[in-house]
């Protein structure tokens, strides 16, 4: 059987695709913006909540697009010859650097439930190493 000569941008299971992704870009673009714009007038622990929301929304929203990118492709967009491939590995690799996703998400519930003890562990203090 041949396979149809058609654009993989007419194929109805892409377009959903693309549209999910869209919609998730937009979202997380709209987070890194209205941390950006609070960052100048936010005190320390808020600086914190902003760019954990923004990270933790990115991160997830980079791993969600990449993945579903070599979803779309199949499996030659693993190769390290496509872009796709190089951005999954960027995306997961930023899930483990610190702050890592569970402590940056348990940092916003912290924020969301008003709980301020323990947010910042601030080295050099003395006698103990955590503070606020």
């Amino acid at each position: 059987m041949k396979p149809e000569n058609v654009a993989v941008a007419q194929d109805p299971t892409v377009q959903r695709h693309l549209g999910g992704l869209v919609v998730h870009l937009d979202a997380a673009r709209l987070v890194l913006r209205d941390a950006a714009a609070g960052w100048p007038t936010a005190g320390v622990a808020e600086r914190g909540n902003l760019a954990n929301r923004a990270k933790l929304l990115g991160t997830e929203v980079g791993l969600e697009v990449t993945s579903k990118c070599i979803q779309v492709v199949g499996g030659r967009g693993a190769y390290r010859d496509y872009p796709v491939e190089r951005a999954f590995r960027d995306a997961r690799t930023a899930t483990l650097m610190p702050p890592t996703m569970d402590r940056m998400a348990e940092l916003i519930g912290k924020s969301a439930l008003g709980l301020t003890e323990g947010m910042f562990r601030i080295s050099g203090a003395p006698g103990d190493a955590t503070a606020t």
